[in-house]
């Protein structure tokens, strides 16, 4: 199989596969995942168990020394609470936006050592999607919804993420509990992606609610947020206020 067969059937480029063949680049957990999928590879699961017996040579590669053994506490917590001032916090942090902040942090690395500090900051995310998941408080300083990291796209994409990750704020009424979801009537949100990235659905039907999920996981959870409130964020980022353009 070629990189480009491969790359087809693993949905990524094959320019992404020859410097993974290559040891240019670290593989993501949805790389060798993906390669496993495809059938003609016959790995059953080899690489991305691979992967996993490789995380400790790849965590003293792209980590300070400060803060090698942080990645290892956060994988045995059962909560985690965390405050940031300045930016989107790593674990909630989407590719693009982590790429643009490691990269102006080390203006004179080398563009493989970045995509390793990505792809290592990314596997710490993978927590996040475990069965029974750390319990993640995340206060964020609103300045870091308002500064630009990256161009607009990047910044829209975070912030939709951010939305997608949030918790159901308790201090609202309608948001407790259950509710039926069954009317509801999705459409996909304008400010989706258009090229694969991030892609909203919303539901504006409901009584005095929103709900919004991740139009690739339907089946997934659901966020409800308060009609006025929603509201406010999308005439935020219609009128620029969010550092959008």
């Amino acid at each position: 199989m070629t990189q480009d067969q491969l790359g087809a059937s693993a949905y990524c480029s094959d320019d992404l596969v020859g410097k993974v063949e290559n040891g240019e680049r670290s593989p993501t957990r949805e790389f060798t995942t993906a390669c496993d999928a495809v059938p003609e590879l016959k790995t059953g699961g080899a690489l991305t168990e691979l992967r996993e017996q490789l995380r400790e040579h790849l965590k003293h590669r792209v980590y300070p020394r400060w803060f090698d053994r942080w990645p290892d506490a956060e994988e045995q917590a059962t909560a985690l609470r965390w405050y940031e001032p300045l930016l989107v916090p790593g674990l909630l942090q989407t590719e693009d936006y982590a790429r643009a902040v490691l990269r102006g942090a080390q203006a004179d690395a080398n563009d493989d050592l970045i995509e390793e500090q990505v792809a290592a900051r990314l596997q710490r995310q993978d927590i996040l999607s475990r069965e029974n998941p750390p319990h993640l408080w995340a206060v964020i300083d609103e300045g870091v919804l308002h500064r630009m990291i990256g161009d607009g796209k990047t910044m829209l994409d975070q912030l939709w993420h951010l939305t997608l990750r949030s918790i159901q704020r308790p201090d609202h009424q309608d948001c407790r509990g259950e509710m039926d979801l069954t009317r509801a009537e999705w459409r996909k949100s304008s400010y989706s992606g258009g090229n694969g990235g991030t892609c909203v659905e919303v539901a504006h039907n409901l009584p005095n609610v929103v709900a919004v999920r991740d139009s690739k996981n339907p089946d997934g959870p659901v966020l409800v947020f308060p009609a006025a409130d929603w509201q406010g964020f999308t005439a935020s980022v219609k009128a620029g206020r969010s550092g959008l353009t």
